[in-house]
């Protein structure tokens, strides 16, 4: 097989390549162990020639693989912290998105990681403001400054958030219990008016997203008891079991 080969000779390819293929087989969910752990001694092998964009890509490949290779994770964070000024906005978010899923948390130089994810948030997407917000509610780690400037820049763009955007917003909001009410209503609002798009995980996070900070809002809980009537067979317990706390 490709991956077989590759895995012979995984130190002939540059650090562009063992980027490129590192991703590539992440997207395909391919993790077999032998090949994982050759990509991983690639990539420390290679740290000091990756880029911003190289380093986004295999910590996110980690987290699609769960590959916690110690010494692979350590040397991607620390490397990327090194070089923090130069990511862009979706490199941020992607990096933070994969630290937090892979259940690592992110310390080494935090404030400098802040400073430059709130200089570039203009340039953050729906989804990178969703991954942000959902990563630091992950990790427990609250910054004020870091969600106010998500909350401003969400509410300008909240027509361009898809379902999942919305939900997983107003998870990370309720998490760490900020009472952005502007926030919420229109996170709300604009559920309401996509609710027909909604996952059932998504109608269960605003379901206890919103009863979490007390902030009820009848139209929506009747909007989402709606759908969840509708589509009972389709939720997990843990979902039917929010929704109904709420």
């Amino acid at each position: 097989s490709i991956a077989s080969e590759l895995t012979g000779s995984i130190y002939q390819l540059s650090a562009q390549d063992v980027s490129k293929v590192t991703w590539a087989y992440a997207k395909l969910s391919f993790a077999e162990p032998r090949f994982v752990a050759a990509l991983s001694e690639a990539s420390v092998s290679h740290m000091a020639e990756f880029q911003p964009a190289n380093l986004a890509n295999i910590l996110w490949a980690c987290a699609k693989l769960s590959n916690k290779t110690e010494r692979l994770i350590d040397s991607l964070c620390g490397t990327s912290m090194s070089l923090i000024g130069d990511f862009g906005a979706q490199n941020l978010a992607n990096t933070v998105w994969a630290i937090a899923t892979l259940n690592f948390t992110l310390t080494e130089k935090m404030e400098a990681f802040i400073e430059h994810s709130i200089k570039k948030i203009h340039e953050f997407g729906p989804q990178s403001l969703s991954n942000t917000s959902w990563a630091f509610a992950k990790m427990e780690q609250k910054f004020d400054e870091l969600m106010d400037a998500i909350s401003a820049e969400a509410m300008a763009k909240i027509g361009e958030f898809e379902t999942q955007n919305i939900s997983n917003t107003a998870w990370a909001f309720a998490t760490l219990r900020i009472e952005d009410q502007p926030l919420m209503t229109m996170l709300s609002d604009e559920v309401m008016a996509k609710i027909r798009h909604c996952s059932c995980r998504d109608i269960a996070s605003m379901s206890w997203a919103f009863a979490r900070l007390h902030m009820p809002n009848p139209e929506l809980l009747r909007a989402l008891s709606g759908i969840v009537l509708e589509r009972v067979p389709e939720f997990e317990a843990k979902g039917l079991s929010n929704t109904a706390w709420a």
